[in-house]
């Protein structure tokens, strides 16, 4: 068994490549900010948003994580949400 600094260090990899992803995705968002901005659609769109959580939960392989994965997207969508409005 791995000891506690070496599983601190994986999880500090883990979140070094989250933050660049999600530097990513916030990327990706402005452009979609822009694009409904210059289309005149809202920033929410509930059914995207349903259906991007059952397409991305499908990519979970243990069961028992499917709900935390989920709370998970809806954070990152919350916070998604609140960047495209604070950007009006």
């Amino acid at each position: 068994m791995e000891d506690l600094t070496q599983l601190r260090e994986k999880l500090d990899i883990i979140d070094e490549a989250m933050a660049n992803l999600f530097e990513q995705r916030m990327e990706v968002i402005e452009n979609v900010r822009i694009y409904k901005k210059q289309n005149n659609l809202p920033i929410l769109d509930s059914n995207r948003e349903n259906s991007m959580l059952e397409k991305n939960s499908k990519y979970i392989r243990d069961p028992e994580l499917i709900p935390y994965y989920e709370e998970f997207l809806k954070a990152v969508t919350g916070v998604s949400k609140e960047y495209m409005k604070t950007k009006k």
